[in-house]
């Protein structure tokens, strides 16, 4: 739902963008023996299942605050910088932190020139 909206942001972090309906999201009951009768692995079953249920987290109204914490997060994976010097290719064309790279002075750290475009590989 989040990544599909390409409205506008109109400011107000509280404004709902997808309403959850009342008993929408709850997952359906367990399918226990109706006769009651089962070995002990079938109990231990239920209890795992009872379990997982009480861990569930109810869903909950989308705000437009939820939907710029998604773009923000998207943006940085997709753009991030990182100084000239910080990473190194090894002879395996493998991406590495460059163990010998002790940052940039104060004077080189204001100097776009000193900073490159970084994509995970």
């Amino acid at each position: 739902m989040v990544n599909r909206d390409t409205s506008y942001f109109l400011g107000d972090p509280t404004r709902k963008l997808n309403v959850v309906a009342e008993g929408e999201g709850d997952g359906a009951e367990g399918d226990a023996p109706a006769d009651g009768e089962g070995a002990e692995g079938e109990e231990q079953e239920e209890d795992d299942k009872s379990e997982e249920e009480e861990i569930k987290v109810p869903p909950k109204d989308l705000t437009e605050l939820d939907r710029l914490k998604y773009v923000t997060l998207a943006i940085e994976n997709d753009c991030q910088i990182a100084p000239v010097g910080a990473f190194k290719m090894t002879a395996q064309h493998q991406v590495r932190r460059n163990e010998a790279f002790k940052g940039l002075d104060s004077s080189s750290s204001t100097d776009l020139n000193c900073y490159l475009h970084f994509r995970n590989v």
